[in-house]
């Protein structure tokens, strides 16, 4: 430690704030495969999770902004209705319900109808 005018300053930079976590608690919490996680940190992947690289030991920074970014970015490209609801024409892609078999083959028909009609529009 350096002293300067009577304030203390540290020699070393502190470490971010971040919860520090491994590939395997990191999966856990996103509820995937910790191999899945390892492969979207690979340096030939298009949008890779922002990790620290220690030798052969991945590290994640939970909760910090770039992971918040990369999760938001991920979130976005997942267009699907959450509940049900009409088929709705967004962009190039069509997205309907995702339909429980016990519902039968009327409601299938009839979203069948309802995707017809969106794509003459």
């Amino acid at each position: 430690m350096s002293t300067q005018s009577g304030s203390i300053t540290p020699a070393i930079p502190t470490l971010s704030e971040f919860e520090k976590i491994d590939s395997a608690e990191f999966a856990k919490r996103i509820s995937m495969t910790e191999s899945w996680v390892r492969n979207q940190t690979r340096n030939n992947c298009h949008d890779p999770i922002p990790h620290v690289k220690l030798g052969r030991y991945v590290r994640f920074e939970w909760n910090s902004p770039e992971l918040n970014a990369w999760w938001d970015r991920r979130r976005k490209g997942n267009s699907a209705p959450i509940s049900g609801g009409s088929t709705e024409a967004t962009g190039r892609f069509l997205v309907r319900p995702v339909l429980r078999r016990s519902l039968g083959r009327e409601r299938g028909a009839e979203i069948e109808r309802e995707m017809e009609e969106a794509r003459s529009h």
